[in-house]
């Protein structure tokens, strides 16, 4: 099944469907038709047994597990019990999931006549985020609006794209996830999940630090997001507090995939992005770099919370930059010393010796976790957020809360600009990693569940 998904064909595989009775295994035959936008289940493959069929809506959500025992995935809808279908392949669990989540997202015709505003909760020189209400389902959802002159004469309209392809293409618990993508003529429209414990930035200001247990569990969520990332040749490229979301359990969700360079075709990048505190040293070099820069950024994360600040900081950028390539790396009187080794590994000045999720997994920081539960989400956070379900938000900053929500006047960009086409509606063949990193990075063996 690796091939380009033609949405003239209907793709094809046995399943076993989870009864929702008395949860035994069943055996289906299943057709997925992507014209017609049908999920069809047969008992057998001849298929002369019917047993039922699910229309792809944009209500439906699509859910996957990729845990050992059960690869599956869940499709959830208004009014009617889950149906969970489970295959061994992995290859053909994440095509199908992808396909589905695709025919839902294709489905749409969306607009923001279709939301209720509530608050501004970001802000940026491009656009903005804006926490909103569906009103046919009373869902909310965080919609970033990115303006379509400003990315076009910053030559960064490739961001949004990136942003968008890149999470139709994960599913992780640590990632935030993308509902559905719509345009005008003026500006583009992501639809993501509402994560309501605002950004880590915004609790770090507020503690000051986190306590260790926490740290512990952030980390771990982080390099398991990471890791996730890399396996699918990408490269994140802007991990900071800003960038990392909370939830209302703690946990942490990574966001903002504006920067991500996809290195399937290519063995590395060269240009200059990022925040300049959280940058490797190879980035301010202008050396070529790959997927260890973003386990340097999670060395600098890990100082700031544990610590409350980061490792070089300097109002000067010239004397940031000579810090991070030469100065040495400095620790308040408390740190302790797993804390220092872990720290030292990760802010390894040399890309090749830097150490990735394989060293954290066994070391002596996590004592006492096993990242298969944080994974699985089996172990509590200490710190939560204050979370209101009703109203407005609060974990965010009040000036942004303050702000209007009504929906900005901007410059539409002229009829022939392609620029975005296909950003409502086209979406990517689900193998397309799959393919590359095969070819390009055989070198690399993905993390499965047996090493966690």
């Amino acid at each position: 099944m690796n091939k380009q998904v033609d949405l003239d064909e209907e793709l094809t595989a046995p399943f076993i469907k989870k009864g929702t009775k008395f949860g035994f295994w069943h055996k289906r035959y299943c057709v997925l038709r992507l014209k017609e936008q049908k999920l069809l289940l047969y008992l057998n493959k001849e298929r002369k047994i019917f047993d039922r069929m699910v229309k792809i809506t944009p209500e439906i959500e699509c859910l996957i597990d990729e845990n050992r025992k059960h690869p599956s995935f869940t499709l959830k809808y208004p009014d009617s019990r889950p149906l969970r279908l489970s295959t061994p392949d992995i290859s053909t669990l994440r095509i199908w999931v992808n396909a589905i989540r695709t025919m839902s997202i294709e489905n749409q015709q969306l607009s923001m006549d279709d939301f209720i505003p509530i608050n501004v909760i970001g802000r940026g020189y491009y656009g903005k985020v804006t926490l909103c209400e569906k009103k046919s389902t009373g869902q909310r959802y965080a919609i970033k609006s990115v303006h379509k002159s400003r990315l076009m004469k910053a030559h960064k309209a490739i961001t949004v794209i990136n942003e968008r392809n890149t999470l139709m293409k994960t599913d992780h618990p640590f990632i935030v996830h993308i509902y559905f993508a719509f345009q005008n003529s003026s500006k583009v429209y992501m639809g993501f999940e509402y994560v309501a414990g605002g950004d880590m930035a915004f609790h770090l200001h507020n503690l000051k630090k986190f306590e260790k247990h926490d740290v512990r569990l952030y980390i771990a969520e982080l390099a398991l997001a990471i890791e996730y990332i890399h396996r699918n040749n990408i490269i994140y490229r802007d991990l900071k507090p800003e960038n990392i979301l909370m939830d209302e359990t703690g946990s942490v969700k990574l966001t903002d995939f504006g920067l991500v360079k996809d290195i399937a075709y290519s063995k590395g990048a060269h240009s200059f992005c990022g925040t300049p505190e959280y940058l490797a040293p190879e980035i301010i070099k202008s050396q070529k770099y790959g997927p260890k820069i973003d386990w340097w950024a999670l060395g600098i994360v890990m100082y700031s919370f544990l610590y409350g600040q980061t490792p070089w900081y300097d109002d000067n950028m010239d004397k940031l930059f000579k810090k991070i390539i030469s100065a040495p790396l400095e620790f308040p009187p408390d740190a302790t010393s797993d804390e220092k080794d872990l720290i030292k590994n990760l802010l390894d000045r040399n890309p090749e010796t830097r150490k990735d999720i394989r060293f954290l997994l066994h070391h002596p920081f996590f004592n006492g976790i096993k990242f298969k539960d944080i994974l699985q989400r089996n172990i509590p956070h200490h710190y939560k957020p204050d979370i209101i379900q009703l109203g407005a938000p609060s974990n965010f900053d009040h000036e942004l809360l303050d702000e209007p929500i009504l929906e900005s006047l901007a410059t539409p960009i002229h009829e022939e600009s392609d620029a975005f086409t296909g950003f409502s509606f086209d979406c990517e063949a689900s193998d397309y990693y799959e393919e590359e990193s095969q070819k390009e990075n055989t070198k690399y063996r993905p993390l499965t569940f047996d090493d966690i």
